[in-house]
């Protein structure tokens, strides 16, 4: 991101209450200072009640630009997600000055952008974005989706980076964040200081992100994930055996299905309620 710019915040907020609960949701974004330390500041959320395995989708825009009572500065940001007072999520952004491009130095010489956030098209200029090692790093991995993905899916460039989605033409309700989007199954992204893959499955599948979590940790190999973001520092790093089981373990009948469940019925919702205004349009006639 640039000063100036503004993010949007996406959160996915779901209930595990017997009851009906208050939730009150605030964020703290850790500002980088001119010498380089962080000052934390906390920001006013959502307040909003739960109801007994609710889940809820929120969305927020955040200001970078530059006021009189604070100046955001160049450098790793990072956010809390506070729920009721508790730490329960965090991630974290680089904002480089207006104009600017992040650069990697080595060996005294520039090399390609290493973005957070790609602005490629397609998968064939994201990858030529990158250095040679990050891009191998990537096809790798890349690979090991292609062989192991079951009809259904689509590869393309979503959310700024490599993507594989259900197609509308499958799904026609899309991702409920923004129906216009294709609903998002798996992501890999060369980030500024590592490697992640985001898997949507395991985000909304308990059993199955036990089972990763388990089939990782038994190859010896660190891991480093959070809800749905698995993130590691080099190739080696990944047992990409246990990354083409889990791709194989939810095929995309099972995900819309896990899905549809997972947001109670919102994505029906939506059919029914065209099938219905369908039904009157065609009582008028």
């Amino acid at each position: 991101a640039c000063v100036g710019d503004e993010l949007t915040l996406y959160v996915d907020l779901r209930s595990r209450a017997r009851g009906p609960q208050p939730v009150i949701v605030d964020y703290v974004v850790h500002h980088v200072r001119a010498d380089g330390s962080t000052g934390a500041r906390t920001w006013k959320g959502w307040r909003l009640q739960l109801g007994a395995g609710e889940w809820r989708t929120l969305q927020k825009r955040h200001s970078l630009r530059p006021v009189t009572t604070r100046r955001d500065y160049p450098g790793r940001h990072r956010i809390e997600l506070l729920v009721n007072g508790r730490v329960m999520a965090c991630a974290a952004f680089d904002l480089v000055a207006g104009g600017e491009v992040a650069r990697v130095a080595s060996g005294g010489s520039l090399q390609r952008p290493v973005m957070a956030r790609s602005t490629a098209t397609t998968v064939e200029q994201y990858l030529d974005g990158l250095p040679l090692d990050r891009r191998v790093a990537i096809e790798a991995v890349r690979q090991v989706v292609l062989d192991n993905l079951g009809p259904g899916f689509e590869e393309g460039i979503q959310y700024g980076m490599i993507g594989y989605f259900v197609p509308h033409s499958v799904y026609p309700n899309g991702y409920h964040c923004d129906p216009r989007q294709p609903l998002p199954y798996l992501s890999l992204a060369a980030q500024k200081n590592h490697f992640a893959i985001y898997l949507m499955g395991l985000y909304m599948d308990p059993d199955g992100a036990a089972w990763f979590e388990r089939a990782w940790r038994a190859t010896g190999k660190k891991l480093d994930m959070g809800r749905a973001c698995v993130r590691f520092k080099k190739l080696e790093d990944v047992p990409l055996d246990v990354v083409a089981e889990a791709i194989r373990r939810m095929p995309a009948k099972r995900y819309i299905a896990t899905y549809e469940a997972a947001f109670a019925g919102r994505g029906p919702a939506r059919s029914v309620g065209k099938k219905k205004a369908a039904a009157k349009k065609a009582a008028k006639k």
